[in-house]
């Protein structure tokens, strides 16, 4: 476009310098009306060739513009996954349509997993966010991992009238395995100079927990208001008993209020 434009000036000069030559009579007509046509020429060139780049920036325009195209419908084709992880599952095969939102792959985060352990709902009001556990792996039961609760979930199933807690590692063993069974125990508050009874002594009777409270040779039920169960079998007695009374841990027959019964110390089978 530059040297278009400078032959364009080149020639109208040339032009007007025959033209002023003519009028003083020192060249033909002839000659003044080529210089004319050359100045006319090279003005139509520069125009052309404006009109070409003008042509020229357009197409680059939509060329930079079917390249974002190109670009976008990359992005959308390219799945990205928002952690890093491991790819536990695809969900759909190569080939297949899909939709938007529709989930592809399961990514799952070795970082980030939990134990979901189902506990009681009598028990389950003690369990406290950061409380630690010990977690043993089915696959390794000899080896106890630390970790600590995480998170209790506010809905409950009830149907197993069970809570959902989620438990942590500490540090997560190496050959865990997604969907493994395990065993936590999660260790609540330790509650000192508590009265307890064994659980094999809680019965309930009419919809109410209580005790075989013995007596003078007799029993009568005590309605008792129970605490926290130990693993060792052990029940909290919150309300309902007085240190130094006396229950029944056992009896080999049903028992009713103001019953005799006799005391041993332990049970002896027959033959021994």
């Amino acid at each position: 476009l530059a040297e278009a434009g400078s032959r364009a000036q080149l020639a109208g000069a040339s032009a007007r310098r025959y033209a002023e030559l003519r009028a003083q009579g020192f060249v033909s007509q002839e000659a003044t009306d080529a210089k004319a046509h050359e100045a006319n020429a090279a003005k139509a060139a520069a125009d052309a060739a404006a009109a070409q780049l003008a042509v020229s920036r357009r197409d680059r325009e939509r060329a930079l513009a079917d390249v974002a195209g190109v670009g976008k419908l990359r992005a959308q084709a390219r799945l990205l996954s928002p952690v890093d992880g491991v790819v536990s599952a695809r969900l759909v095969e190569p080939g297949t349509t899909i939709v938007a939102g529709q989930a592809v792959l399961q990514i799952i985060d070795p970082a980030s997993l939990w134990v979901k352990a189902r506990i009681d709902q009598g028990q389950a009001g003690a369990a406290r966010v950061g409380q630690p556990a010990e977690i043993v792996l089915r696959s390794d039961p000899k080896r106890v991992n630390r970790g600590q609760v995480e998170r209790v979930d506010w809905l409950s199933d009830a149907v197993t009238e069970e809570r959902i807690v989620n438990i942590g590692f500490a540090a997560r063993p190496e050959r865990i395995s997604v969907g493994e069974l395990v065993e936590v125990t999660i260790r609540t508050a330790e509650l000192a100079n508590v009265r307890w009874v064994p659980v094999a002594a809680v019965k309930r009777l009419e919809r109410q927990d209580g005790v075989w409270q013995f007596s003078a040779g007799r029993v009568a039920f005590r309605p008792v208001k129970l605490g926290i169960t130990t693993l060792d079998g052990r029940s909290q007695i919150i309300e309902g008993l007085e240190a130094g009374d006396e229950v029944v841990v056992h009896s080999e027959q049903a028992l009713k209020p103001d019953a005799r019964v006799k005391v041993v110390t332990a049970i002896v089978r027959a033959g021994s």
